[in-house]
């Protein structure tokens, strides 16, 4: 077996992506919080995103308990098996990464940019923040939800204000 180079990193396998995916929107079906789904099992919070996000694996026996919280068989987490359903899975966990990096990266652009904002680029800004909004609700990220609101109220934008 060839040891891989130290330091290396490697995109999550999109099962991986997939099944976090799948934890996620059922614990969100069900009204449940990261935390409580980390106590559930015996992990963090934090360990639990790791797993929505397919940045770690889940095991076969934490993935057993995490069926038992969330009242779904094993089955469950993981996609139909014909080639188009595979297809539109590795889509939509490709997709959603996107725009999770997405929505990163215009994090640390507003952190950067608070304060700083000229008259003339908030049109622009704003229908950034619109986008962000967007891509945050599909994504489920409360702490992005709060920095585009913390962004709009700098700009002076009501958080339901059409655009």
């Amino acid at each position: 077996m060839v040891q891989a180079e130290i330091g290396a990193t490697r995109s999550p396998a999109p099962i991986d992506v997939h099944v976090g995916n799948q934890v996620r929107l059922r614990r969100k079906q069900l009204g449940i919080t990261q935390e409580a789904l980390g106590e559930a099992i015996g992990v963090t919070f934090q360990q639990v995103q790791k797993y929505e996000r397919g940045v770690n694996r889940i095991g076969a026996s934490r993935l057993q308990q995490i069926a038992a919280a969330l009242d779904v068989p094993i089955s469950h987490f993981f996609p139909k098996s014909d080639a188009a359903t595979d297809a539109a899975g590795r889509d939509k966990d490709l997709a959603l990464r996107a725009a999770a990096e997405l929505t990163d990266a215009l994090a640390q652009v507003l952190r950067r940019a608070q304060g700083e904002v000229r008259s003339d680029t908030q049109p622009v800004i704003s229908a950034v923040l619109r986008a962000a909004r967007t891509i945050a609700e599909i994504d489920g990220k409360p702490s992005s939800e709060a920095l585009i609101e913390s962004a709009e109220r700098s700009l002076g934008k009501d958080r339901r204000e059409p655009a």
